[in-house]
């Protein structure tokens, strides 16, 4: 009976030292959420015959362009999309710029 009474105690005791770790390592008044505030840049390339490269999609022709929810500056984000198309930048304008 002792030791049926022990195994119990031990039992219940591991339960509740399980359940209270579980709730300390993931805080629910600590979650962070991300918030989804991003830029859209598009990138107008002109060849030296003054065409513009458009791509074509499921929503018709467009310049390339990207999304991004990361902070990073214009130049940094014009070049990875360039990169991303085997293209170098050689010179950036800013031409508008919508909020």
């Amino acid at each position: 009976m002792k030791s049926i009474l022990i195994t119990l105690v031990i039992f219940i005791s591991w339960q509740f030292v399980s359940a209270q770790n579980t709730t300390k390592t993931v805080p629910k008044q600590n979650a962070v959420t991300k918030i989804d505030n991003y830029t859209v840049q598009y990138l107008i390339i002109f060849n030296e015959k003054d065409e513009i490269l458009m791509l074509k999609n499921k929503a018709g022709w467009h310049t390339p362009a990207m999304r991004s929810n990361e902070s990073q500056s214009i130049k940094e984000a014009m070049n990875g999309l360039a990169n991303s198309l085997g293209l170098t930048i050689q010179s950036l304008k800013l031409a508008a710029l919508y909020t």
